[in-house]
């Protein structure tokens, strides 16, 4: 969805931008080009991995106008204090993982792929999702399961879960995708895979994603420059309810103007180029008031 990013955002030269969720580099691309020749851009990720790939991308931009950090979007002020920045002009958040990620074997994250139990956006932190399916009682892997997977076979799959660990460790997302088949039937609903709410949940868990929304969305538009734009796009019901919980509190206290009365869809040609942005949702607000840029 670059095209709806940049029509909200409407990027111009000497302005400065960030993207908080910069992935492999392509809405920032996009946001560089359209804001030539001296629009900058901030980008955030906190998986160093995916930020080498973004700075390869972004090469021909290097210099005044991208500065690119490892840091999660809930520490945005803490960025901005450090690199001087008083407030944005545009503020874009994708909360999607990227093809990069689900296609690297070694990171867990697909439930096609034989690698290591892991789900860890950032590789230096403690938790991982081996912790949680090996290590984590019934009754906490069934909540994590209900509340960030929606997923309402939880009991069976974690009494599964309980009984094949007692044998032997569950250590990669294909053994992990198979118990939760075996528990629940597979392909149940005719159309996403029976393990896709499990991972789901996992990745959610051990990556503390809802926390993290929750955070940015207190402080992001304390964050934009006055008639400043927030673009963020979510890919499930618990990430959009939080954004549009947000977006409607801050209306009513007139310090935004929501672009986005409903949420924008993917069209059917981009669905047909990336099926995963079939559940994708577009919101975007206008910062109005002039107080609390970068406040705490």
């Amino acid at each position: 969805m670059v095209n709806e990013v940049i029509r909200l955002l409407k990027p111009q030269s000497m302005k400065i931008y960030c993207d908080l969720t910069v992935g492999e580099g392509g809405h920032a691309e996009a946001i560089l080009e359209a804001s030539s020749p001296e629009g900058k851009l901030v980008g955030f990720d906190r998986d160093e991995k995916i930020l080498e790939v973004a700075r390869e991308r972004l090469l021909k931009f290097q210099g005044k106008r991208v500065e690119l950090r490892k840091a999660k979007f809930s520490c945005l002020k803490e960025e901005m204090r450090k690199l001087g920045i008083k407030g944005f002009d545009g503020i874009l958040a994708d909360f999607g993982i990227s093809s990069f990620q689900l296609e690297d074997n070694d990171r867990g994250f697909s439930f096609n792929s034989d690698g290591f139990l892991d789900m860890r956006m950032d590789m230096t932190q403690s938790l991982k999702a081996w912790d949680i399916v090996n290590c984590f009682d019934y009754s906490r892997i069934v909540q994590i399961l209900r509340e960030y997977g929606q997923e309402r076979y939880a009991g069976k799959i974690s009494r599964l879960i309980q009984r094949e660990r007692l044998k032997k460790s569950i250590d990669t997302s294909r053994e992990l995708a198979l118990l939760v088949r075996k528990a629940i039937g597979r392909n149940i609903s005719g159309r996403i895979d029976s393990a896709t709410r499990t991972f789901q949940a996992l990745r959610i868990a051990v990556n503390d994603e809802l926390g993290e929304i929750s955070s940015l969305m207190s402080d992001v538009f304390s964050c934009l420059n006055p008639e400043g734009v927030f673009v963020c796009i979510s890919y499930h019901s618990l990430e959009d309810s939080i954004v549009k919980k947000s977006m409607k509190e801050a209306q009513k206290r007139s310090m935004i103007k929501i672009l986005t009365p409903k949420p924008l869809m993917p069209s059917s040609f981009e669905i047909e180029e990336n099926r995963r942005a079939r559940s994708a949702r577009m919101r975007a607000a206008m910062k109005l008031c002039a107080e609390g840029v970068g406040d705490d």
